[in-house]
């Protein structure tokens, strides 16, 4: 893959002969990849890094030229609202929220458990907040059908505005998630979370395709 935002020439600095793909003693998965790609109609890539893939910079580009060279479109985003925790977000989404907020993390000053998929978690005591994503102009997916937001039991989740056709609305206990599926295709969303009792509301992530 080339990338799409260059001009090497302009920096000489940069070995592009050291810019390889090291996989060792793994090539066999990664032939067997390889040629998953060439016969599956979708594959699933996980991209576990440190700051740059928390915000999106180098997954969103991997996907981008990824889609660029088999010539396809679609999948799905797992997104979390760093903004609100107040760090590197995704530029690909914005999120807003009216509740009050604490941040808790894997590791750190911090720390705390369970935690979801991300090394990150909000968590707030309010009884009713709002939160509303948006897809920005720069992402690679343009819209969604599908939401599911990660999350712990004891929490009710209601769209706010009523123009998006709701097709099913499910709460999946063992997995910790509610779900969302619409008629149509939509950029974004506004709900409301109310809650019954004393406890915190954790958010663990949203994903949508």
């Amino acid at each position: 893959f080339t990338s799409s935002q260059t001009d090497f020439k302009k920096y000489p600095f940069i070995n592009i002969e050291a810019n390889v793909l090291s996989i060792p003693n793994s090539r066999g998965h990664f032939i067997s990849f390889c040629k998953k790609t060439e016969s599956s109609k979708s594959v699933r890539v996980v991209h576990i890094g440190g700051s740059h893939v928390q915000a999106g910079v180098w997954s969103n580009e991997f996907v981008k030229l990824l889609q660029k060279y088999f010539n396809t479109s679609g999948g799905g985003y797992f997104a979390f609202p760093y903004k609100i925790a107040k760090t590197n977000g995704q530029s690909f989404i914005k999120f807003t929220s009216t509740g009050k907020w604490n941040v808790c993390r894997a590791l750190g000053t911090y720390m705390c458990e369970p935690i979801g998929v991300y090394p990150i978690r909000l968590e707030t005591f309010d009884n009713t907040f709002e939160i509303g994503l948006t897809i920005n102009d720069n992402s690679i997916i343009k819209s969604f059908n599908e939401l599911r937001i990660y999350h712990n039991p004891g929490a009710d989740i209601n769209l706010k505005s009523k123009s998006e056709i709701l097709q099913k609305k499910y709460f999946n206990e063992r997995l910790g998630y509610t779900e969302f599926a619409f008629q149509n295709e939509i950029d974004s969303l506004f709900f409301q979370v109310d809650k019954n009792n004393g406890s915190a509301f954790l958010l663990n992530g949203i994903s949508f395709e």
